[in-house]
């Protein structure tokens, strides 16, 4: 009856439903039902054997574990998706409203314009550019999880209280279990809040290289960890795991970084229009110099740290920059993909927290940086929203295209079958590496993994003629006659029938 006298009395977190109604209407193109080429590849295999082949031999324990109850309660993939997506939506609001709740602890939100300015922040350093990408994928809500880990293992790493050490490791196993490509944020968020915490402290820089040595130390336990479990599950699975590269292969794949780095800033993925994520970064930064600037010449006992907190900022910047490649020291996979860059993609997020949390900013009285740093904010959030409705809008059409494409192909294999006499009931992947922009359609202008087409991804091709034809063909590997290669090359064609075979040309790989 205690109980049930309490629930009463509870009100509910009108907060998190705003935030929660605001994410699920962003994303209702993706709500009503999407196919992303993994999900084709779930469909097509089933959810033992994804789970298996692709979630146990990548160590995401908990990605499998969906497929795993699925699997038992018989769920349709498109329902598992869309249940995937509203639980991503609702760990997202949650993780929002941790990191509220711990800057709360640091400096006190006075009023409701300033509450609102803090959530808004906080909502774009999660729901950033890069994050449509995650939302693409069945495994969303698992995403999104691994991001809350990383979050409270870094929270529990800077307060410095009984076996945080070892709470903080627990913390950042289960995000690293979950999707080890958002480990590089375990770093900033540490970063961020050791510099946000240890404000005018004496010992603030001995505490920040601490808390910065111990987040680094963190992370290589959990690497290990994972990779012990991904060994474990291949012998056991009996698979090979063909993702990770050996140490062997870390100083190879820094020079890649190294050379590849500068194209994945000016283009973000082709997940936000090229060159304004630096320009943005760069203003945001440029007025905190500046204001910073004016308080030092003013002589205010509160801003004789003005020159840490640019330091501060600028480091931010390098460590946000740098941890988003820490994955890519083991492999190369995935390279080019949002999803592996989400410490770039959260950058103006940080970069605001900071300066809302070291500077008065957002309350001074120098009216002209507060106005230009509040349209910096309202800018950002706008072209988010706006960037992500076009990615969704885009990425619906790739689906209705694979449709269409794969109904021609129908209707193609019915017309040769008619005038051959043959009966196609193989299908072969014919790989071409030098043609990726191919993998696109013509319709679409923004080239990035929401807008690769299925039918011409060689991973998810057979999946998805199969689902749309509905029709039984054996996925075979064969050695292909010369003369019937060169035919199939020169074709204009991106499916071919010979024989008893279709050909299918894929240009992503």
């Amino acid at each position: 009856m205690k109980i049930l006298e309490k629930l009463k009395q509870k009100k509910p977190n009108s907060t998190f439903l705003i935030l929660f109604c605001i994410s699920a209407i962003i994303y209702i193109p993706f709500l009503i039902g999407h196919y992303a080429t993994d999900t084709y590849n779930i469909a097509y295999v089933g959810y033992t054997k994804y789970l298996t082949n692709w979630y146990l031999n990548d160590g995401r324990l908990f990605s499998a574990l969906i497929l795993f109850i699925s699997n038992i309660l018989r769920l349709p993939v498109q329902a598992v998706n869309i249940i995937s997506l509203l639980g991503a939506i609702c760990i997202n609001t949650i993780t929002i409203l941790t990191i509220y709740k711990q800057l709360n602890k640091y400096k006190e939100i006075k009023n409701k314009p300033a509450k609102i300015i803090l959530l808004t922040i906080i909502y774009i350093t999660i729901w950033n550019f890069t994050y449509v990408e995650n939302m693409y994928f069945l495994e969303s809500s698992i995403m999104a999880l691994s991001i809350l880990f990383y979050i409270l293992s870094a929270i529990k790493l800077v307060e410095r209280q009984k076996y945080s050490f070892v709470e903080s490791m627990l913390l950042a196993i289960g995000g690293i279990i979950s999707y080890q490509g958002t480990i590089g944020f375990l770093f900033v968020m540490v970063t961020l809040l050791t510099f946000i915490k240890n404000t005018n402290t004496k010992k603030k820089y001995k505490q920040n290289i601490i808390d910065i040595i111990k987040s680094g130390l963190i992370a290589l336990i959990a690497v290990i960890v994972d990779l012990s479990i991904v060994d474990i599950m291949g012998d056991i699975l009996n698979v090979t795991q063909t993702r990770l590269g050996n140490i062997t292969e870390i100083y190879e794949n820094l020079l890649t970084i190294s050379q590849l780095a500068p194209i994945i800033i000016k283009q973000t993925c082709k997940l936000y229009p090229e060159y304004l994520f630096i320009v943005l970064i760069s203003l945001t930064e440029a007025v905190l110099i500046i204001h910073t600037g004016i308080k030092k010449c003013s002589k205010t006992k509160q801003n004789k740290y003005s020159l840490s907190i640019i330091l501060e900022s600028i480091f931010l910047i390098i460590v946000a920059i740098c941890s988003t490649f820490i994955p890519n020291l083991m492999t190369l996979s995935a390279f080019f993909a949002g999803r592996m860059r989400f410490c770039i993609g959260s950058l103006i997020g940080i970069i605001f927290i900071y300066i809302y949390m070291k500077t008065d900013i957002f309350e001074t009285e120098i009216k002209a940086t507060k106005i230009i740093m509040l349209i910096l904010l309202i800018t950002y959030t706008i072209s988010l929203i706006i960037n992500t409705e076009i990615m969704l809008y885009e990425h619906k059409l790739v689906n209705r295209l694979e449709k269409q494409e794969c109904e021609q192909i129908s209707s193609y294999i019915e017309e040769y079958e008619k005038q051959t006499n043959n009966k196609v009931d193989k299908i072969q992947i014919i790989t071409i590496k030098s043609e990726i922009e191919n993998t696109y359609y013509d319709p679409i202008k923004h080239e990035n993994v929401l807008t690769y087409s299925a039918v011409r991804s060689n991973w998810s091709a057979v999946a998805v003629i199969q689902y749309y034809l509905h029709k039984n063909l054996t996925e075979v590997n064969y050695e292909i006659p010369q003369e019937d290669y060169n035919f199939i090359i020169g074709n204009s064609q991106s499916q071919i029938c010979l024989n008893d075979t279709l050909y299918v040309k894929c240009y992503m790989y």
